[in-house]
């Protein structure tokens, strides 16, 4: 973290904000797990934008995986031996 600010200089401490920070990020961890034991998955790298649903309207959802298409529709359209391609699975 870097700011120009004396004032803000002032907070950026890193001694007395490790506790904080290092709390957060474990509570991040257990939350992240919460979700992926609830959705039966055996660990986090196993989420997939199939997993995920969005709401995108009063009463209308849509998984993530459908509304962000992957590949993006413009690699879709490409000859199937462009070197890009090898890139994306």
């Amino acid at each position: 973290m870097a700011t120009q600010s004396r004032w803000r200089q002032r907070g950026l401490v890193p001694t007395e904000k490790r506790s904080r920070v290092a709390n957060y990020a474990r509570a991040v961890n257990e939350d992240l797990m919460v979700v992926t034991r609830s959705l039966g998955l055996a660990s986090p790298g196993a989420l997939s934008r199939e997993h995920v649903e969005l709401v995108v309207g009063i009463g209308r959802r849509m998984r993530l995986s459908d509304l962000y298409q992957y590949p993006p529709l413009a690699l879709q359209s490409l000859p199937a031996d462009t070197p890009l391609l090898r890139y994306v699975a």
